[in-house]
Parts: C-alpha cells; sequence; structure tokens
C-alpha cells in the first residue's frame, strides 16, 4: 500500500483495536479495550497517549466503517478516553452534535489534565468571521482540498464550553 498523505485523511478499511496488557512483559495478559464499542464492526484507532500518572489512556477512533460507504464521507474521527483503573471507556466530547461537526485527532494530555488535539472544527474560527459580518467557514489547506487540521484545547471531561480552538492555520497542525 502506498505511504499515508499525511496532509489527507486517512482512508483506511481495517479493523483496529486497542490492546492493554497487564504487564511490560511477552508473557502479560492482553485484553482489548476497545472492543465493547467495536464490536465485530470495522473501526480504525490512531494517536494513542498516556496520562502522565499512566492511569488513563487518549486517542482518536472512529468507526464503524462500511464497505458501500462513500470515500469522502467517513465517520468522523472522536477522541476517547480509556479510565485504566476503572475499567471505562468514552467518547471525550458526549455531545453528538459537536463531537461530529468535524474530525478530532492527535490527542495529547497536557500537565494540568487537558487535553490538545487537532481538529477542523474550527469554532472559534467561525464565531470570529461572523463577528466581522462574514459567513463563517473553515480555514482551507493550501491547495483547498479539506478543512485543516487546528490546534484546540479542552477539559478533560470534554464540556463544550471548555473547547477552544488555540491556532488559526491555513495548514495542518498535526503529529503534537
Amino acid at each position: 500500500r502506498d505511504a499515508d498523505d499525511l496532509t489527507q485523511q486517512r482512508d483506511l478499511w481495517s479493523k483496529a483495536d486497542v490492546f492493554l496488557r497487564d504487564k511490560a512483559s511477552p508473557s502479560g495478559t492482553e485484553r482489548n479495550i476497545t472492543a465493547r464499542i467495536t464490536g465485530n464492526n470495522f473501526y480504525d484507532v490512531r494517536d494513542l497517549n498516556v496520562s502522565v500518572d499512566g492511569r488513563k489512556l487518549v486517542f482518536a477512533m472512529r468507526g464503524p466503517l462500511m464497505a458501500n460507504q462513500q470515500e469522502d464521507d467517513p465517520p468522523t474521527w472522536n477522541i476517547w478516553e480509556y479510565d485504566v483503573t476503572a475499567d471505562q471507556l468514552r467518547r471525550v466530547i458526549a455531545d453528538d452534535v459537536t463531537a461530529e461537526a468535524g474530525h478530532d485527532v492527535s490527542p495529547a494530555y497536557l500537565p494540568d489534565g487537558r487535553i490538545v488535539f487537532v481538529s477542523t472544527h474550527q469554532r472559534d474560527a467561525k464565531a470570529i468571521l461572523i463577528d466581522e459580518g462574514k459567513s463563517g467557514f473553515d480555514a482551507q489547506t493550501e491547495d483547498f482540498d479539506e478543512p485543516a487540521f487546528v490546534m484546540h484545547t479542552m477539559a478533560a471531561d470534554g464540556s463544550l464550553a471548555s473547547i477552544h480552538q488555540t491556532s488559526y492555520n491555513q495548514s495542518h497542525d498535526r503529529d503534537l
């Protein structure tokens, strides 16, 4: 397969899951922590990051992916968090409308517990344009091929009021 073009959203049709091993050894018991969501369906997973205390994992996941799905309309990438101690998996932005309004990838924990990620949401940029009397639109990549993935932060609880756009590039801020 050709190498991924990082300027484009990934078109990958495989079954992916996140496994957690009970110890850092080949003999460690591993368990599938995303199976409760993915089941037998095809999901894609990327960008796993561990909290400073090692008690939580955050990653991007999308799905289910369907064989007859339009290539230009895949499910959106969402940020998911797994609490190791409580054995709980949840989508960080719980609100369906907000979560599906754009693609969220490359999550990482900040020292204060917030999550930094890149997203095509661009809510703050659109609000600024509207305040200036212009129509709110997505900042596109240089080749105007797709909305740019720009940096955002949010509280670990995913509260809507905590989501803030922190960069306004016309280029991707990928792989933080």
